[in-house]
């Protein structure tokens, strides 16, 4: 066979598995790189494609998305099949004949495998290989050796495999133009259900109050700097990210862009036309958790075309902003609202009782229609009761916290009243009415898979989301997640609604995702674990996350020290959780000791 459609076989085989595994389908995105060694062998990278194979690659991306979209109960099998074909492919003496024939190919990967007679997924998945490899080659022009050729390679290079996918990846998708990318960003999607009437996604509820902080921010956007950088800071739930949300739905002649892990890994691949007619926006919450990437950002677009850009970037830490201008030399370019790189402190004004009064008014006519408007003593019970709960822990911390007042209002008008009196009661109320919810939906809703579900739902929050079938999980949440699985089987639209209850319909592709808002995730988090340290399932789960950051994953310390951010009660210590379980562990030791 020529090389170059050696090379296209190649490229083609290799696309099928990242198309698999970009649309999502489970088990392709972690056997991805065992299968990219077809790349390697074959030197595909910069290949032309030519019209023949441009069109099975688009005939072959329609039926991996009917796959993905396609509800499997035996997703684990996806892996042990990708597994399986690459050891058939290699070890058949004719493997086009092999993937000519559905029926072989289905034969050969259940041979030796643990896949139930009655898994549909072999048969797919040799569909897609049977009705699109040989619409690109006939078997004369297979060349039988080139299996035995790409394992070989394969051998060579298997450390570099995980690099040469990233090169790979790069090579083969379009990065477009920064204008191209402008034209397709979004914001975060409106969220208006009543799960999320507390989360500031939700447009059902309007901005009331801060028209100083807001002409501020207008100066900020106005002004004759090219490229600007600012701040706005305050406690988690004052309503920063509300604040920011306002701000791009208001003036239509910026163009915005709201940063998260995908946005900047996009603007990163664009290499090259970085000049645009728009202003632009970039908004970026948890900003002094993405210093690196922001940096990197900041300094691509102040060297580009890019006629102006502001970046208005979000932190609970008040002294994040001057310290991030400082360390990294960005005195030229950061914004001076007064002589000092000062944040946009929105914890130290009040909204006041009127603003409040209005927020309140349409929370209420929004989400309880048929309860009596609130009275002027009302809204005083609901904003003392917070005061009381929620009492400041600095000179600079002035304002209620948004989020508080709606959850006491909605306690309030739950009927609840007896609940006002602390933080802890309001938020323990808050989760056990979600259970007792849950409890009434389903009959086969069983205390313990409640239970199970928020230790679960707890745990993601720390670990920024998890997929229920990652088989690395610890013991102790594998057990959580069969407890819930028993009590349905295998119907699996059962399990995905009692998970998107349970989540408040933030449940997808097996994946249960961080609690939101995340301010009441954090509480859920530190309520399930400090409440019972001397439990067994906390203790495993402190071991756990401590195992976690040792092995670098800096999400899990990141979590902590947010909560110990907003957490005062918890300590001040930068690794307070860690801490403090050490603290907990010594006083068990010694109380064995004196018991022995």
């Amino acid at each position: 066979m020529s090389d170059s459609k050696t090379s296209s076989v190649l490229d083609f085989i290799g696309t099928a598995f990242d198309e698999l595994a970009s649309a999502g389908v489970p088990g392709f995105k972690e056997a991805k790189a065992t299968l990219k060694i077809l790349r390697i062998g074959g030197k595909a990278l910069g290949v032309l494609h030519n019209d023949q194979y441009t069109k099975c690659q688009q005939e072959l991306k329609k039926e991996l998305r009917e796959l993905a979209d396609s509800k499997h109960t035996d997703t684990n099998h996806l892996r042990i099949l990708i597994e399986r074909f690459a050891k058939v492919a290699k070890e058949s003496a004719n493997p086009i004949d092999l993937c000519k024939s559905q029926a072989n190919l289905v034969k050969a990967l259940r041979e030796g495998t643990d896949i139930p007679f009655q898994s549909k997924l072999p048969d797919e998945f040799a569909a897609i290989i049977n009705q699109n490899v040989k619409k690109l080659f006939s078997s004369a022009d297979w060349d039988e050796a080139i299996f035995d050729k790409v394992a070989a390679e394969s051998q060579k290079n298997i450390e570099g495999v995980k690099k040469a996918t990233g090169q790979v990846i790069n090579e083969l998708e379009y990065k477009g133009s920064f204008q191209e990318y402008l034209d397709h960003a979004v914001l975060p999607a409106n969220r208006p259900g009543y799960e999320s009437r507390f989360l500031y996604l939700n447009d059902t509820l309007s901005l009331y109050g801060r028209e100083t902080e807001k002409a501020n921010i207008e100066r900020f956007l106005r002004s004759e700097e090219r490229i600007s950088v600012w701040a706005i800071c305050g406690q988690g739930g004052v309503g920063k990210s509300k604040l920011a949300r306002h701000i791009c739905q208001t003036y239509s002649e910026f163009k915005f862009v709201w940063l998260d892990e995908d946005e900047f890994s996009k603007i990163a691949a664009i290499q090259s036309g970085y000049s645009t007619d728009n202003s632009v926006v970039f908004i970026c919450d948890y900003a002094d958790e993405k210093g690196s990437d922001l940096l990197a950002l900041i300094k691509r677009i102040n060297n580009s075309e890019i006629k102006k850009a502001r970046f208005l970037l979000l932190s609970r830490d008040e002294n994040w902003f001057p310290r991030f201008v400082c360390t990294n030399s960005l005195q030229g370019i950061g914004y001076k609202q007064s002589a000092k790189y000062e944040s946009l402190n929105l914890s130290q004004f009040e909204l006041g009782k009127e603003v409040f009064g209005q927020i309140l008014d349409e929370f209420q006519k929004k989400y309880y229609p048929e309860h009596a408007a609130f009275s002027p003593a009302d809204i005083d019970i609901i904003l003392n009761n917070v005061n009381r709960a929620v009492p400041t822990n600095s000179q600079n911390v002035k304002a209620n916290r948004c989020l508080f007042v709606l959850i006491f209002a909605d306690c309030f008008l739950q009927d609840s009243e007896s609940v006002l009196n602390s933080l802890d009661e309001l938020l323990r109320y808050f989760f056990e009415r979600s259970k007792e919810h849950l409890a009434h939906c389903d009959e086969a809703y069983t205390p313990a898979m409640i239970e199970s579900g928020v230790r679960l739902l707890a745990l993601a929050t720390a670990l920024r989301g998890f997929r229920l079938n990652d088989n690395t999980l610890p013991e102790f949440m594998k057990a959580d997640i069969t407890e819930i699985k028993n009590v349905f089987g295998r119907n699996k639209q059962k399990i995905v609604s009692f998970w998107n209850k349970i989540t408040d319909n933030s449940f997808s592709d097996d994946t249960i995702h961080p609690y939101e808002p995340d301010l009441i995730g954090e509480y859920l988090f530190l309520w399930q674990f400090f409440d019972n340290l001397m439990d067994d399932e906390p203790r495993k789960w402190c071991e756990y996350l401590i195992e976690r950051v040792e092995n670098g994953d800096n999400s899990v310390e990141v979590f902590i020290n947010r909560c110990a951010a907003d957490w005062p009660e918890y300590g001040n210590d930068r690794l307070n959780f860690f801490s403090f379980y050490s603290r907990v562990q010594q006083e068990m030791h010694e109380r064995e000791a004196i018991h022995a």
